[in-house]
């Protein structure tokens, strides 16, 4: 799994032609959200868009979709939860 933010844009999932208009939107949030450096965001779309295919009968494409957004979710905070290097004093 990549670990750099713009390695993980590639990780983002794609839509699919079984999916519903609701997915598709909760995928191009997305991606509107990752471009933008919103990163828990674009997990949160995600995340609404495992639930939409879940609603619509899609469990497959619900477990896809909630999967990619733990893996993406487990990088970003693991690079949030890093402290920023000491800053040495003049």
């Amino acid at each position: 799994m990549p670990t750099q933010p713009s390695e993980l844009a590639a990780s983002l999932p794609s839509a699919e032609p079984t999916d519903s208009e609701q997915v598709l939107r909760c995928l191009e949030l997305a991606r509107i959200f990752w471009e933008e450096g919103q990163h828990r965001e674009a997990v949160r779309a995600l995340q609404r868009g495992a639930a939409a295919a879940e609603e619509d009968g899609n469990d497959l494409r619900a477990l896809s979709l909630a999967r990619s957004a733990a893996d993406i979710s487990a990088h970003v905070g693991s690079a949030a939860s890093v402290p920023p290097p000491p800053v040495a004093e003049a």
